[in-house]
């Protein structure tokens, strides 16, 4: 265990080491890949750019920064949030019940006995 403890370690420095010696172009570049706009959202979801505007809507994706133009500005969590909620209602749970369980994505440590029952519900 002491061994892959300090290997990682070892990996860690040698990444933030890395990292500090780059020039500010190359951190804002790296940092900048992760972001996108809500087309390129949208395609990598296989979803349509209006249904990412409605789930935002409806409160069940979170609410993107925006640059300074105004344009929305998704990353990798937005992504994961999103397929998630495809792949709920691609087995038919409602919004209400996709709702529930982003509440919990979002609190784990509340109550499980609603999650529960909605499972019980679907299975």
């Amino acid at each position: 265990m002491d061994l892959i403890w300090g290997f990682m370690v070892a990996l860690l420095r040698e990444r933030c080491h890395h990292l500090i010696a780059c020039s500010y172009y190359g951190v804002k570049h790296f940092l900048e890949r992760h972001k996108m706009r809500i087309g390129e959202l949208a395609k990598q979801s296989g979803s349509d750019v209006e249904t990412v505007r409605f789930y935002e809507r409806e409160g069940l994706l979170d609410a993107p920064a925006r640059e300074t133009n105004g344009y929305r500005c998704y990353t990798e969590t937005h992504l994961v949030q999103l397929n998630f909620i495809r792949h709920c209602r691609s087995l038919g749970i409602g919004l209400p019940d996709v709702r529930t369980l982003r509440s919990f994505q979002v609190s784990p440590e509340s109550a499980c006995e609603e999650i529960n029952q909605l499972i019980d519900k679907q299975i």
